[in-house]
């Protein structure tokens, strides 16, 4: 059965995480966005131009503890969980 939207979408920005920290647990990654200065994981995973796409999935990753804020409030890190659902769908 396809995931959801929210979880299909998730699932590509938890991969742009993942792609851009380079697989690792401490390297903070921005979540980008339109309304921010700054490119993210929100720009490698194509998101639109409504930041709510963004702040839906990263809600959702942070909720099933994919990924946490980064204790600098940079961004956010990777966790094991995060790291071994990438791996499982790119399987």
């Amino acid at each position: 059965m396809p995931g959801s939207g929210v979880e299909n979408s998730s699932m590509r920005l938890l991969g742009a995480f993942y792609d851009i920290s380079g697989g690792k647990l401490n390297e903070s990654v921005p979540a980008g966005g339109p309304d921010t200065d700054e490119d993210g994981a929100a720009e490698k995973a194509g998101f639109s131009a409504d930041p709510t796409e963004r702040d839906v999935a990263v809600r959702y990753l942070v909720g099933k503890d994919y990924i946490r804020a980064s204790d600098d409030g940079s961004g956010y890190t990777l966790t094991v969980s995060g790291i071994d659902q990438v791996k499982e769908v790119r399987s």
